[in-house]
C-alpha cells in the first residue's frame, strides 16, 4: 500500500480513499502515470517525480527499496517531458525533454532510469504489458520488449532489448 502518496492524521500510508485527495499540493504535473501499486508524474517543470511501493521487482527508479508515501524525484538532472508504465509488471519508461528514451524494471534489469544505445530521438512513447513503442522525430514507429504475439510490428516474435521498426506493408 502507501500508493496514494499521502500520510493519515498519524503519520502512516493512507492506503485507500473514497473521494480524491491532494498530492504534492501547489506542484503542478503535465503528465502522470500509474503502475498496480504506485504513480509517477512529470511536473511542468519537468521532474520525474514517482511514490508508492519500491521493491526490486517493481522500482520506482531511485536506487532504492523502501516505501515512498510522498512524491520523490526520480533521475535528478535530467528533464522529462512524459511517462509511461506497464501496469502491473514494475516496468516503466520516460522520454526526456531532449527526446531520449529511459527505462527501468526488471524487464530492463535497472532499477534506475537507464538510455538505450540508439541515437535516435523521439516525441511521444507508450507501454504496454512488457512491451513499449515510441514515435521517432522523425515520424518512424519503434517498439521494444515482449514479442511473443508479433506486438512489436517488426515480422518476427523475437523479444527485443532495443527499439526496432515497425515494418508497415506496402
Amino acid at each position: 500500500g502507501g500508493a496514494l502518496g499521502m500520510l493519515d492524521s498519524s503519520g502512516n500510508p493512507m492506503l485507500e480513499a473514497l473521494s480524491p485527495l491532494e498530492v504534492d499540493s501547489g506542484t503542478p504535473y503535465r503528465s502522470i502515470g500509474l503502475g498496480w501499486t504506485q504513480a509517477c508524474g512529470v511536473t511542468e517543470a519537468g521532474m520525474l517525480k514517482c511514490w508508492g511501493v519500491n521493491t526490486p521487482e517493481n522500482p520506482l527508479g531511485d536506487g532504492l527499496n523502501a516505501l515512498v508515501t510522498t512524491p520523490k524525484p526520480v533521475d535528478e538532472g535530467t528533464k522529462y517531458q512524459e511517462f509511461s508504465s506497464s501496469l502491473s509488471l514494475g516496468d516503466k519508461c520516460g522520454l526526456t525533454q531532449a527526446g531520449a528514451l529511459k527505462c527501468w524494471g526488471p524487464k530492463y534489469g535497472s532499477d534506475v532510469p537507464k538510455g538505450f544505445s540508439a541515437s535516435k530521438t523521439y516525441t511521444r512513447l507508450s507501454h504496454g504489458e512488457g512491451h513499449a513503442c515510441a514515435l521517432t522525430t522523425e515520424g518512424g514507429l519503434e517498439c521494444w520488449g515482449d514479442n511473443s504475439a508479433g506486438q512489436l510490428g517488426d515480422g518476427t516474435k523475437e523479444a527485443r532489448s532495443e527499439p526496432v521498426a515497425v515494418v508497415f506493408p506496402d
